[in-house]
This record gives structure tokens, sequence and C-alpha cells, in this order.
């Protein structure tokens, strides 16, 4: 299934990363070609292991301890027609960066 697709929840999704992270971890760690993979082309290798993730969710991986955890924000282009009724229309949905949509999020 193509993650345009995904019918995962973020509480699904959460719990499988819980459970195999570990597997992936352990991998990299005992096959050199796999870890280069992983770091070059993290949706490619992380394939092998069938781990869901939304669409909109690009994943990167970064070697070593040092890595901090980061969120990436994504400011959205303003729509051709801006005027107030665009800007109040967004303060009253709230912004959408809850269950990152419009975000990366690398927690």
């Amino acid at each position: 299934m193509s993650n345009d697709q995904n019918p995962h929840t973020l509480a699904t999704i959460n719990q499988a990363w819980v459970q195999t992270w570990p597997k992936v971890v352990a991998r990299a760690w005992t096959d050199e070609e796999f870890r280069q993979r992983l770091l070059d082309n993290p949706a490619e290798a992380l394939a092998e292991f069938n781990l869901p993730w939304l669409h909109q969710v690009e994943v990167k991986v970064v070697a070593g301890e040092a890595a901090p955890p980061t969120m990436v924000l994504t400011l959205p282009d303003p729509p051709d027609d801006l005027g107030e009724e665009s800007i109040e229309g967004l303060l009253k949905s709230g912004a959408r960066a809850s269950n990152c949509m419009g975000t990366s999020c690398c927690c």
C-alpha cells in the first residue's frame, strides 16, 4: 500500500515504530550496507520493515548520539485571494500543525 493510501492513525503508526525501530537499529549496527542505505534513502530502507507513516511526513535518519530532536514546520504560501476573511478562517480553524499536518516531525 502506498503512503498516499495509508489508513493508519498516529497511534498505530507510533506503536509500529516503537516496536520496530529497535530492529532497524540492530540491523544498521550489524549490516554496514543497510546502515548506509538507511542514511542515504530512509524511505527505501525502512520499506523492508513495512513501517507505516503519513504521506506528508518526510523521514530523515541522522547517525550519532549528538543529533538533537528536530521539528521542521512548513510555512505555507498565502492564498492568492488573501484577505481578512482568509485570515479569520485560518484563526478559527486553528493551525493544522497537530498530527504532523503541514510538518515533518522528527521528535
